[in-house]
């Protein structure tokens, strides 16, 4: 079920990224004096969507669904690894592509579940830590 989550987050970026694509280009319009239709940006979005694929493969191999038992400590390195590809992603905002928006509203959503997970499972662990404290005084 765990796994069916990661590769469903990971199709709603790519499926978001794939339908931006067909987006008309504000910059192509404004800046460079093109007119619609503009073609579709296959080889920005193949990479975007690979960034996508790998950033889901790298938070399944952080948070290791399977044997995660409340570590707080993998779901903060999870969330610390999408803020890096956040930072990357800002810097790559001005004048960027629609696919570029969809990608970093996609990871937005992603590292606020992350941050989410982080927020319940710390807790979650200090009760679980100070409960087990108390049974073996």
């Amino acid at each position: 079920m765990i796994k069916a989550l990661f590769v469903i987050v990971g199709l709603v970026g790519v499926t978001l990224v794939a339908w931006a694509g067909l987006l008309p280009n504000p910059y192509m319009q404004a800046v460079m004096s093109i007119p619609p239709p503009h073609p579709y940006p296959f080889a920005g979005v193949a990479s975007i969507s690979a960034f996508i694929v790998t950033e889901v493969l790298a938070a399944y191999a952080i948070i290791r669904p399977g044997s995660f038992s409340r570590s707080w400590v993998r779901a903060l390195c999870a969330f610390i690894i999408a803020v890096g590809f956040l930072v990357f992603g800002f810097t790559q905002v001005m004048h960027a592509p629609p696919y570029i928006s969809a990608y970093l509203w996609w990871l937005i959503g992603v590292a606020g579940i992350l941050l989410v997970v982080f927020l319940f499972t710390a807790p979650a662990r200090l009760v679980h830590g100070i409960q087990s404290r108390k049974h073996t005084n």
